[in-house]
Formats: structure tokens, sequence, C-alpha cells
């Protein structure tokens, strides 16, 4: 049998053992969880990278897409504005044809008028001075008369 020094040997070996043995699974268990972390981090960043590129690529196209229905509905827009502007536009034409045919039918008969008022007065004239050649006449005739 073993003697109380060979068993306090035997202890102080086995103590050593099992706190070399501990730190080396310590060791093995910190370089594990170091490389787990790293793993996990690398795919959690790979996949990070993947949904920020999924959800960019997703949000570039709905803003093209919405880009393309706002441009399109400015178009169509536009193209109403201008339709309603011509339509408007041709309606004031139209009206203000009638006024300005309006306008030359009145110019005309002014015209008209000026002119037969021009010959009344130029008759007017060539009668007065008729009249005043035949006061004249007469005046003569009674002074030779008398």
């Amino acid at each position: 049998m073993l003697n109380q020094n060979d068993l306090q040997a035997i202890r102080a070996i086995m103590q050593e053992e099992i706190a070399e043995s501990e730190k080396r699974i310590n060791d093995r268990i910190d370089t594990r969880i170091a490389e787990t972390e790293k793993q996990i981090n690398d795919k959690i960043d790979t996949r990070i990278a993947e949904t920020e590129k999924r959800i960019n690529d997703k949000i570039d196209t709905r803003i093209a897409e919405t880009e393309k229905r706002i441009n399109d509905k400015i178009d169509t827009k536009i193209a109403e504005s201008e339709n309603l502007l011509l339509e408007e536009m041709d309606r004031v034409q139209m009206f203000l044809e009638s006024k300005i045919n309006t306008v030359k039918g009145n110019l005309e008969e002014l015209r008209q008028y000026y002119k037969i008022t021009k010959l009344e007065n130029d008759n007017t004239a060539i009668l007065l001075k008729m009249i005043e050649e035949l006061s004249r006449r007469i005046e003569e005739l009674e002074k030779k008369s008398a």
C-alpha cells in the first residue's frame, strides 16, 4: 500500500495533470468558440450583404417602376392639358373670327353709308349751285325787266 506522501505526490501530480488538461480543454474551447464566432459573424455578414443587395435591387426596381408610372401619368396629363388648351384656342379663334366678320360687315355698311352720304352731299352741293345759278339768273332777268 501507498503511504501518505505517495498519496499526496499522486494527488499533486493528478491535480497538475487535471489543471493542464483543464487548460488544454479551455484553450480548445476558446479556440472553437472563437472559430465558431468568426464563422457565425462571417455568415451573418454574408447574409446581411446578400439581404442588403436584394433589398437595394428591389428598391431600385420599385423606384424605376414608380418613376415610369409617374412619367407616364405626367405625359398623359400634359397631353390632356395640351388638348384642352388647343380646344379652347380653337373655340376662342372661332369666336373672334365671328366677331371680326361682324365688324367687317359693320365696316362695309359704314363705307356704303359714307359713300351714300358723300353722294348726297355732292348732289346737295350741285343742287345749291344750280339754285344759286337760277337765283342769279332770275335776278338778272328781274333787273332787265324792271
